[in-house]
């Protein structure tokens, strides 16, 4: 096991003053094969797919691989953690120690049923102090930054009195997408309060929801958050996290690269890391890589109906 980097070297806020842009962790996207095409767009704070912590406490196997990491993952990296229980949180987090990661981030959003089922995830939004107590048990065994994402809330806006809270114990910054636990991912992220919010409390403001063009980074940015959260936005679509970069900059974006060479060099990492079994995987960013090409419909049923990474390579090639 790689350890990710110094603790001592990295302070958030200094981070979102220089590059105010982050890669959110993705389930069954953000693995190691994906950050390792992620790095050579983007030299910022990247993280891995979001991890619970009771599988942590077990030392489960399967989650011990999924944050993983390799000498070539140079750069910031972040881990994501879901949990309801602070003493679990605790044992769990301890753990994660010799890893070094730069960032723990505690999911007070994820509106996926098995998650809540649980009382991890957005499942803690209604009882804060519950939320508190886990927050109090990762600072109290992890060195390093600890941040929090959060939700409006579970039906309605209610989530004032937990970042009120959440300055109080002297959290590093905090993400907020703007949509309830309700809305899952439906409808359109209310960004402008996201932006009231950021504007309102005394900490870092991440702001996630809809993160899809440089315009979407210079309205986050502008109107008052010290950061953008980019995820969906990045899939197929990595380079992004440089045009992003750049927004934030007022510079112009790059050139878009080729994609098929992307993709190519994605599937490579995906085949050195998963043999074989690892198309099936695949298939979702390949899905995200066919949107820019012309007659994406077309392409994107060849590319996610090939039987095999020869297949795919030859339709990759042609391109």
């Amino acid at each position: 096991m790689i350890l990710f980097g110094e603790l001592c070297l990295f302070r958030y806020k200094d981070y979102l003053d220089e590059i105010p842009v982050i890669a959110a962790p993705l389930a069954d996207y953000t693995d190691y094969p994906f950050r390792y095409v992620m790095r050579k767009f983007f030299q910022g704070l990247i993280f891995t797919e979001m991890i619970s912590l009771n599988a942590l406490d077990y030392d489960d196997e399967k989650t011990w691989k999924m944050i993983e990491t390799a000498p070539q993952e140079k750069g910031p990296i972040g881990i994501q953690v879901f949990g309801g229980k602070a003493d679990v949180a605790g044992r769990a987090v301890s753990k994660l120690k010799r890893l070094s990661p730069q960032v723990i981030d505690i999911n007070f959003a994820c509106p996926v049923r098995k998650v809540i089922k649980i009382g991890a995830g957005a499942g803690v939004l209604n009882e804060p102090e519950r939320g508190l107590e886990i927050v109090r048990a990762v600072k109290e065994n992890f060195d390093g930054e600890v941040s929090v994402k959060l939700r409006l809330g579970v039906q309605s806006d209610t989530v004032e009195y937990f970042l009120e809270r959440l300055v109080h114990e002297g959290i590093s910054a905090v993400t907020i997408h703007g949509r309830t636990v309700k809305q899952m991912y439906s409808g359109i992220a209310d960004r402008r309060r996201t932006l009231e919010l950021a504007k309102q409390f005394p900490i870092p403001i991440v702001v996630s929801g809809d993160v899809f063009s440089s315009d979407d980074v210079n309205e986050i940015l502008e109107g008052g958050a010290e950061g953008v959260l980019v995820a969906r936005g990045m899939i197929g679509r990595p380079w992004f996290l440089t045009d992003a970069v750049s927004a934030s900059r007022k510079e112009a974006p790059l050139p878009v690269p080729k994609i098929s060479e992307v993709a190519l060099m994605h599937m490579n990492k995906i085949i050195e890391c998963y043999g074989d079994r690892g198309l099936s995987r695949f298939r979702k960013h390949l899905a995200g890589y066919a949107k820019g090409f012309h007659s994406a419909g077309k392409i994107r049923h060849e590319l996610v109906t090939a039987k095999s990474f020869i297949e795919v390579e030859k339709i990759l090639k042609r391109l």
